[in-house]
């Protein structure tokens, strides 16, 4: 259900998302975090969410949760924004079941710094009813700090992927900075995606107080 009240469920066509494959029986069950993974609406943003998920779901069962903004049905928001109102609570991504519960928040410079509590809130009832032994968060921020606080809720160890938005994040959003410490601080593993992003956030980890950097490539 919306925040209006009303179900909305969604289907993709399978060739613009062609190639998950069936996880093996039995296997470890991870809940990924990625407001960024493709929806009906935006069918091509997060390519680089969407297409390493081919491959973790060959060895895992993944659950994909992507939340997405709830936009007010008013007519002056531009088309933009009014086009997230038909982001589908559930949909199927190429056999795979994708949720997207809707969380609000104001326009990113009037209070980003809480977006990251609205985004786990959107989450918390939606996965209280799933079963996974390991959190994977897309983005430091909101998706890494919904990730953790879900980590402090469930005792579930928590995986983050940075993919260079660290430094934009600080520079442009500052008030976001003590929420990012804690997630590098408090994450199980830090996964960076380049060599220059791993130096990117050794950087910034001295800033934010830690004394070493848990990454890889």
């Amino acid at each position: 259900m919306n925040s209006l009240g009303r179900e909305r469920t969604g289907v993709h066509n399978p060739a613009l998302a062609e190639g998950y494959r069936k996880s093996p029986e039995g296997a470890k069950r991870v809940l990924l975090l990625a407001a960024l993974f493709p929806n009906r609406v935006q069918p091509l943003q997060g390519p680089f969410v969407a297409e390493p998920l081919r491959y973790l779901d060959q060895r895992y069962s993944v659950q994909v949760v992507a939340p997405a903004l709830w936009v007010p049905p008013l007519w002056l928001l531009p088309e933009r924004w009014r086009r997230l109102r038909d982001v589908p609570s559930v949909e199927q991504w190429g056999g795979l079941t994708v949720y997207h519960p809707h969380f609000f928040a104001l326009p990113r410079t009037a209070n980003y710094s809480l977006w990251g509590e609205s985004y786990y809130r959107a989450c918390r009832s939606l996965v209280k009813g799933m079963d996974f032994s390991l959190i994977h968060a897309h983005q430091i921020y909101p998706d890494g700090y919904a990730g953790l606080r879900l980590k402090e809720a469930t005792g579930k160890p928590l995986v983050v992927t940075l993919h260079g938005e660290l430094e934009v994040l600080l520079r442009v959003y500052p008030r976001i900075i003590p929420k990012v410490r804690r997630v590098l601080e408090q994450a199980d593993q830090v996964v960076t995606v380049a060599q220059y992003v791993v130096g990117l956030t050794a950087e910034y980890s001295l800033f934010l107080g830690r004394q070493s950097a848990r990454c890889t490539r």
